[in-house]
This record gives structure tokens, sequence and C-alpha cells, in this order.
């Protein structure tokens, strides 16, 4: 379980231990590092809102493809 001191800090993930992560996160003037299991790490909302962002913008250029693709298609088998 750990420390209710480190409960909400945001940190920077600075490599892989195993299957941890090394975070180093800033506490009271100085710095600690902590190996933190994936599923107790979550991004920040920042990060996030670009991850969402990236994502649609992917979707969509997909999306465009998969319709030229079409296209040429129906093209080919009609002609």
């Amino acid at each position: 379980m750990p420390h209710r001191r480190y409960h909400g800090k945001t940190g920077i993930v600075g490599g892989v231990r195993g299957d941890s992560y090394e975070v180093r996160v800033s506490l009271g003037g100085k710095v600690k590092t902590l190996y933190v299991r994936p599923e107790h790490l979550r991004p920040t909302p920042e990060v996030w809102e670009r991850v969402v962002k990236e994502t649609t913008e992917l979707v969509n250029s997909v999306k465009t493809k998969i319709t030229e693709v079409r296209g040429l298609v129906a093209k080919a088998l009609s002609g």
C-alpha cells in the first residue's frame, strides 16, 4: 500500500523497471523516485486531451481513406 503523502501527486515517468515504472515526484524540496505499477498510474488531463485529439484525427483520416478506396473499388468494378 503506498504512503498517503504520495496520493494525488503528479510526477514524471523516468523509465521502466520490469513491469513497473520509475516515477520522479517532487516532495518537500526533494525529488523522490517511486516504482509504481501501471494500474496505479493515469495520464494528466493535458496528455489525455492530446491523446483523444490525435486519436480522433487518426480515425477521421482512416475514414476518408476508406471512402477513397471504396470509390476506387466501385469504379473498377463498374468499368
